[in-house]
């Protein structure tokens, strides 16, 4: 059974250009797939053994065993991405004709996958018996795809996009509240739009059919009549009303009564009606002329006359970018890459978290918690009561480890990052307990807030207000690592910088609209983790007017060159060794 959906998987198009790149000694072909498809019919050897004996497939054997030893001891979300960067998918699917309909279909599937983990993990945080280190694997989430088969259920669409050049099929009812440039009302004759048929087994004859029956009949007409003008309105440009004249079996059919009324309404200069079955009779056309002549005229506008650009149409992007709202991480993505950007931000290609995002992501969490346990004791720096260390301190180690155990980690990543982190912020908090500023916003989020035609958005870690009276505030952002790493992004210019920078305009533009009630007048980076020297470091930036100048021209620069849809790559080719996207762009 295993050799025979192997043998499938190798003829899968993605699986079979991955083995044509690889093919280096003689060209691959499907006489090649034939030829180890004979072997292991003749042959006692399953058809992975038969692989591993070939030189062209042996390398694509290997791989085969190494994910399917891995899926026994790795999350499933990591495993997923690994698989389609490894096996070429992600490669395979942008570069084909649909490309965005693909990405939307895996992206669906990576966000079932996220969602079962989730669910997972917290079924496990609350069963006694079950360790919140179990993983989530490959092995469930087939169980998975089994038990939606046979209950003939399909994944959840969650995606909120509408993708241009396509066709949305959908029932009268499902229309309501949608507007749409072309729509096509299909079938649009007697008994299926008013006038519906009587399902009783007793029929009555004519001179026993009361009022009441004819005034039921008439009712129901009313409702269809409602549901019809519903699917009619949906219309922006053109509506077409489908119907034909006689069925399969040669019978005449009556058009729906509702058309009928179309034709005698008083206020046709509200809309022109045009009945193109009156059109063919002067023409001398037959239905298969006609029928051709439909399609071309109504399916037209689903045409395009240019060529496809990089890296996708024009149309879809403007709909992606219509309501895009610029953040701090997105514009340093765009000056690093404005390809890496495309991928990741606006196709936003699936990308399970790393290590050291799970274990940032537990320390900005634990913090956040902290102080808010001291916010709510109502410790100020004009009251007298003072901070109980020793509990603030067990609340911070204890959070860490709770949150550490939301995030997706291994056995060994987790123990790794659990004595890390207990050890950095115990430290942490010795070093800075004496001197914290209790007087605190906690993740004060900035939404969409307007500068030079751009939305522009962010999340500030903490607002430590320094002068309650002038309203004076210093925003902080925790930073996880080693800081004698992270020195070179520190430089005026920089990503770290302009974060602090963008930081100043956010909290300057909400100053102005009245969504912060604060003045910033300096930005923190603050290390939670100790130096190669055992040192912890805290950088302090007053923003200037040439630094906001410098941010307004690259803002520019990302508005310009995203919004005319130019994606180019760095020329920088250090930058590509690390990045998840280099083989999608062949470097």
């Amino acid at each position: 059974a295993h050799s025979y959906l192997l043998f499938n998987l190798l003829h899968y198009d993605f699986i079979f250009r991955s083995l044509e790149k690889q093919s280096k000694a003689s060209p691959f072909s499907l006489e090649k797939l034939w030829e180890l498809h004979k072997q292991n019919r003749d042959s006692e050897k399953s058809l992975i053994e038969l692989m591993l004996e070939d030189e062209m497939f042996k390398g694509f054997a290997r791989k085969i065993l190494d994910f399917h030893q891995r899926s026994f001891n790795t999350y499933l979300d990591e495993l997923f991405e690994e698989l389609i960067y490894e096996f070429q998918y992600l490669d395979f699917i942008l570069n084909t004709d649909e490309e965005l309909t693909n990405l939307q279909s895996l992206n669906e599937l990576f966000s079932e996958i996220k969602d079962l983990q989730r669910a997972e993990k917290i079924r496990k945080t609350y069963h006694d018996s079950a360790s919140v280190l179990d993983i989530y694997k490959l092995e469930d989430f087939i169980k998975h795809i089994d038990l939606l088969r046979e209950n003939r259920l399909s994944l959840a669409n969650k995606s909120e996009e509408i993708l241009a050049n396509v066709v949305q099929i959908m029932t009268a009812h499902k229309s309501k509240g949608l507007e749409f440039e072309h729509v096509f009302m299909h079938k649009c004759i007697d008994k299926v739009w008013g006038n519906p048929r009587s399902f009783s087994k007793l029929k009555l004859p004519p001179c026993l059919v009361t009022e009441v029956a004819m005034q039921t009949k008439e009712s129901v007409n009313e409702e269809e009549r409602r549901l019809f003008f519903v699917a009619m309105t949906r219309a922006k440009k053109e509506l077409h009303l489908n119907y034909y004249q006689k069925d399969g079996q040669g019978k005449d059919v009556t058009p729906s009564i509702f058309i009928e009324e179309l034709k005698t309404y008083r206020n046709k200069e509200q809309f022109s009606l045009n009945d193109l079955t009156e059109s063919a009779g002067n023409l001398g056309q037959n239905a298969e002329e006609l029928y051709k002549s439909l399609i071309e005229k109504n399916i037209s506008f689903l045409r395009s006359s240019k060529e496809k650009e990089f890296p996708l149409d024009k149309l879809l992007l403007e709909k992606i970018l219509t309501d895009y709202k610029l953040s701090v991480t997105h514009l340093n993505t765009f000056l690093g890459c404005a390809r890496k950007f495309y991928y990741q931000h606006i196709l936003r290609v699936p990308s399970a978290k790393s290590k050291h995002a799970s274990f940032g992501t537990a320390v900005h969490n634990s913090l956040y918690e902290m102080f808010t346990l001291i916010k709510r004791d109502g410790v100020n720096q004009n009251s007298k009561q003072e901070i109980n260390h020793s509990l603030c301190k067990t609340r911070l180690i204890e959070s860490f480890e709770k949150y550490l155990k939301a995030e997706f980690l291994d056995e060994k990543d987790f123990e790794d990052s659990l004595s890390l982190g207990k050890d950095a912020l115990s430290k942490y908090y010795d070093k800075y307990s004496s001197s914290f500023i209790t007087k605190t916003e906690l993740e004060f989020d900035h939404k969409s807030l307007e500068f030079n035609g751009i939305k522009l958005t962010g999340k500030i870690d903490k607002v430590e207000v320094l002068d309650p009276v002038a309203k004076t505030v210093n925003v902080v952002d925790y930073k996880t690592g080693n800081p004698a790493s992270k020195r070179s992004a520190l430089k005026a210019g920089a990503d770290y910088h302009r974060q602090i920078v963008f930081y100043q305009l956010l909290c300057d533009l909400g100053l102005k609209e009245g969504t912060f009630n604060y003045k910033m007048i300096s930005g923190e980076l603050d290390f939670v983790q100790q130096d190669n020297a055992g040192e912890f470091y805290k950088d302090r930036i007053i923003v200037r007017d040439e630094d906001i100048e410098a941010l307004r021209q690259e803002i520019e620069v990302f508005k310009k060159q995203v919004f005319s849809h130019e994606f180019e790559m760095t020329s920088d080719v250090k930058k590509c060794e690390r990045c998840q996207f280099k083989n999608l762009c062949e470097r």
